[in-house]
């Protein structure tokens, strides 16, 4: 019971089941705004307080599409402070908004003459997709951290064999997501999202070997 809770709970966070990983269902864009939104919890003051709030694609412009995020993460003094992202431009440069125009606007994200998140330019809302893929609702490292050692109990599997298998896959979860972050933390974005789609299948197995 304690690794199918372990294994569930952490599949909540990084895929809503194998089954459902279709191109038709996280496309590129999807997968490249919740490797963006990684990157903004892990370089933010206080990730642990890090709220995704929302992320939208625009119509398209020149050929590209600009990606906005909306997020909050408290300050040095513990305050939360509202924050704007766009990913824009011919090489999608990543630009960061703090400052606003007094009636919720931010200066360059969504108010100014070229400002790509503007209401107007808003083609798509992908923030429950994003949500779903990137690590922002909980700290996933320190839920496999905490993750109490199996003890022979009526509520686990008799089979000697069996316990060393979830065993082997717990730790190899524990391997693909300090990879993630590694990979994250130097900037390589689609390296990390691969490292994420295979943590999400070695949680996978662990949550079928557990039932």
């Amino acid at each position: 019971m304690k690794y199918q809770t372990l294994a569930l709970a952490l599949l909540l966070v990084f895929a809503p089941s194998v089954s459902a990983q279709t191109p038709a269902q996280a496309p590129d864009p999807i997968q490249h705004a919740a490797q963006t939104v990684a990157h903004l919890h892990d370089t933010a003051l206080s990730p642990s307080s890090f709220v995704l709030e929302g992320v939208y694609l625009t119509k398209p412009s020149n050929g590209k599409v600009n990606y906005c995020y909306a997020f909050s993460s408290k300050d040095k003094s513990g305050d939360s402070l509202e924050t704007r992202a766009a990913e824009h431009g011919p090489k999608n440069t990543l630009s960061v908004f703090t400052e606003t125009n007094g009636a919720g606007k931010y200066f360059g994200y969504d108010d100014g003459l070229k400002a790509p998140c503007t209401d107007k330019n808003i083609a798509r809302d992908i923030t429950s997709e994003v949500h779903a893929l990137a690590p922002t609702a909980i700290d996933p490292h320190t839920a496999l951290r905490a993750a109490p050692a199996p003890t022979h109990t009526a509520a686990l599997p008799p089979a000697a064999d069996l316990s060393a298998d979830l065993n082997a896959l717990i730790q190899q979860a524990n391997r693909d997501f300090a990879d993630y972050q590694r990979l994250n933390s130097e900037g390589k974005f689609s390296d990390a999202g691969q490292k994420l789609e295979d943590l999400r299948q070695v949680l996978s197995q662990l949550s079928a070997r557990a039932k």
